[in-house]
């Protein structure tokens, strides 16, 4: 393990120029979404063909891109050579779409589409989101006008959400809960020994709705092949040579520690991070003992106005000196928060950005990325 370094934004350049596809992860609120537009926009500009793809319903990446997206990929203009599409996805849209595509027939497709019961389950159904974003790789993966996919996944607070989806999703299928479920359907001595249950169940919930589940449960059982060998695929992307994972986080100490964790949770599984991106990180200077010194240095120049002229008020110049000290304090400790790191790989650092509209920012950390800073 190596502590935190200094940034290396000619290899993270170098990344952007040659993946194949890139998953931003991390916790909620470090600025997963910008960055993810920033990788993008920064590939788009250098001539690559690039999807943006986000599950995040919030819209921030609609808000960074100042455009609305749906499920579709939607060209965006760029200032480059290459082309820039985005899509925020639909979890519901893109169930429907799964079903469609995994259904043996048209025929059970659209029964379980028409199920009442489909809607609500799908919602909260396996990690729901965490499987459509890997799904959404999957599918984009050989898309013929991309060469570069970029996934903003889901917040990292339950990490193996994200890289157990497709496993769960063949341990639903193959598993003792379905099979106990639609078993009534199945075996004429397992219906008649389930009556009793059954009808106790037609009591409490109505007969409608045990018949709607019944047959939701039926339909996906008549789904499990396709889905299991659909879903073994889906983890198969994610072990591939081209799946980079780049973990964003900011200075702060909760998202540092989900940013470890989640790095632990990625080897446990023989997976690594390309890259850790720190997000909003003062700038180096500010750590520097000097900043004390002066801030010291204006508290006399101070004490000599006040000195000098009884009229003259040195107040602001006292609060630019604890403000000085603040941003020293707080500057010290990120430093020695990200230098203490256990961190692999490459590690990039980007500035706090403030004052700025949310594309101006994105294409300002986009220059940063790719080495390009003024």
């Amino acid at each position: 393990m190596s502590p935190a370094t200094s940034p290396d934004a000619a290899n993270m350049a170098s990344i952007i120029r040659t993946a194949e596809v890139i998953l931003t992860c991390g916790a909620g609120g470090v600025g997963k979404t910008t960055v993810a537009a920033a990788i993008a926009r920064a590939a788009a500009s250098d001539g690559r063909r690039v999807a943006l793809v986000t599950v995040d319903p919030a819209q921030r990446l609609a808000d960074a891109m100042g455009i609305d997206l749906g499920d579709d990929l939607t060209e965006i203009d760029i200032d480059g050579p290459g082309r820039l599409f985005a899509s925020m996805i639909d979890t519901s849209a893109a169930w429907d779409r799964l079903i469609v595509n995994r259904a043996p027939n048209p025929d059970i497709a659209q029964r379980l589409l028409v199920n009442p019961i489909y809607r609500n389950i799908t919602a909260r159904f396996i990690q729901s989101h965490e499987y459509i974003a890997i799904e959404r790789l999957h599918e984009l993966r050989n898309h013929p006008d991309v060469d570069l996919l970029v996934v903003d996944t889901p917040p990292s607070g339950h990490a193996a959400d994200l890289l157990d989806a497709p496993e769960r999703m063949v341990d639903f299928f193959n598993g003792n809960l379905l099979n106990w479920l639609t078993m009534p359907t199945r075996n004429r001595f397992a219906a008649v020994a389930s009556k009793p249950f059954f009808a106790a169940v037609d009591l409490l919930l109505g007969k409608a709705f045990v018949s709607d589940l019944s047959q939701f449960f039926g339909v996906l059982r008549e789904l499990g092949p396709g889905f299991t060998e659909r879903a073994q695929q889906v983890e198969a992307t994610l072990h591939e040579e081209a799946t980079n994972f780049v973990i964003v986080t900011s200075p702060s100490p909760r998202p540092c520690r989900e940013a470890v964790a989640f790095g632990e949770q990625l080897v446990q599984r023989k997976l690594a991070a390309t890259a850790i991106v720190f997000n909003r990180v003062l700038p180096r200077w500010l750590d520097d003992d000097a900043v004390a010194t002066q801030a010291d240095a204006l508290r006399l120049a101070a004490d000599g106005v006040a000195a000098q002229s009884p009229l003259v008020e040195p107040r602001h110049l006292v609060a630019a000196a604890d403000r000085a000290d603040e941003l020293h304090r707080v500057a010290v400790a990120e430093r020695q928060r990200l230098d203490g790191l256990p961190v692999d790989g490459l590690v990039v650092e980007l500035p706090l950005i403030v004052d700025r509209a949310e594309l101006e920012m994105v294409d300002e950390l986009a220059a940063v990325l790719m080495g390009n800073t003024r």
